[in-house]
């Protein structure tokens, strides 16, 4: 991927995001980061960020916007949680 192509993703998961902590905040519910997370990656597979990474950066967002969180860790694609 180019370099200006990669920036242009970088921003639109940051905003992705954003929108996901608003979202959060408006309709005053906790974020369930794993399944957030495991949208986004599949949105934009080739961001340059790992599920993992990418749970990181949610739970960063929205505690430092004060939105409650789900916390748990994203599933590769293709397996399936243990129950």
């Amino acid at each position: 991927m180019v370099e200006a192509d990669l920036t242009m993703v970088e921003k639109m998961v940051t905003e992705e995001i954003r929108r996901l902590v608003a979202d959060a905040i408006e309709a005053e519910r906790c974020l369930a980061v794993a399944h957030c997370a495991e949208r986004i990656g599949r949105a934009y597979p080739n961001c340059g960020r790992t599920l993992d990474e990418l749970a990181d950066e949610i739970i960063r967002a929205a505690i430092s916007a004060r939105v409650a969180v789900e916390m748990g860790r994203p599933q590769p694609a293709g397996t399936s949680a243990a129950v």
